[in-house]
């Protein structure tokens, strides 16, 4: 068997061993009463061929660089793997805020969560530009991520942006104007843009005193004077243009009354 030794020192000693190879310990290296230090020449390494273990549950353990940034490294295509929870308590200059910051030299995403197998990501720079938040999912490939949502910054208006489209050709049809307090329609498709309610009345609402304006043509369900919609309490109000007399017809407590040259109302 091979023979083990104990050193032991004091907390105003240290111990200096110049090590030209390998260092083999078959029991336990430890400092007794202070901190123990592997520490290499400036820019070597000290390197851990096998696994680091913490083992004692009753104690908190630091991994910190003190002067520097701690780097946690993996070789290419490996992982860095965290099996419990990740906390930040770090102090920066973000208004003193705990931060995590994810930068990435080569892609856009700082950031890809797989949940339940379907990764979603979070990037800068993929279809908005600088100054942006894009959350972006799977596209038709179901391998490359694009951009669905682009939250604008850099102004003190920020605009959101809905986005359609594959990867590389996204096309943006709806746009909260944060600027003119708008939202913007954009790109329509062929039959235009539909707002409505699936499932119960559609209700367009401005404050008292204020109104609801429609500033070009507004298109009304057609009919014709065989086949109008049946009358209900619903329909109350409702405007329709019968299209082969060519006429409004709107719907009361009387049932469907046309609206003609010379109709007075009220």
């Amino acid at each position: 068997m091979a023979a083990t030794h104990t050193v032991k020192l004091g907390p105003a000693y240290s111990l200096v061993v110049p090590i030209s190879g390998n260092l083999s310990i078959l029991g336990t290296l430890s400092a007794f009463s202070s901190s123990l230090t592997l520490s290499s020449s400036a820019n070597s390494i000290v390197s851990i061929s096998s696994s680091l273990d913490f083992p004692n549950s009753d104690k908190q353990y630091h991994v910190r660089a003190v002067n520097s940034h701690l780097i946690l490294s993996s070789s290419a295509g490996s992982r860095i793997v965290i099996s419990g929870s990740l906390i930040i308590n770090g102090i920066t200059s973000y208004t003193n805020k705990s931060v995590i910051e994810l930068t990435s030299s080569v892609h856009s995403h700082a950031l890809i969560l797989s949940l339940r197998g379907s990764p979603v990501g979070i990037g800068q720079n993929i279809a908005g530009g600088v100054n942006t938040l894009e959350l972006t999912t799977n596209d038709v490939s179901l391998v490359n991520q694009a951009s669905r949502i682009v939250i604008r910054g850099g102004t003190n208006e920020a605009d959101v942006e809905i986005n359609s489209g594959q990867s590389g050709s996204i096309t943006n049809y709806v746009l909260f104007d944060g600027a003119n307090r708008a939202i913007d329609l954009l790109n329509a498709v062929s039959g235009g843009y539909h707002i409505r309610s699936t499932d119960s009345h559609l209700i367009l609402s401005s404050s008292v005193g204020s109104a609801v304006r429609v500033s070009s043509s507004l298109g009304l369900h057609k009919a014709t004077s065989t086949a109008m919609p049946a009358g209900s309490d619903n329909l109350s109000g409702s405007i329709v243009w019968v299209d082969n007399v060519k006429q409004f017809a709107i719907y009361g407590p009387l049932g469907w009354t046309r609206i003609t040259t010379g109709s007075v109302i009220g």
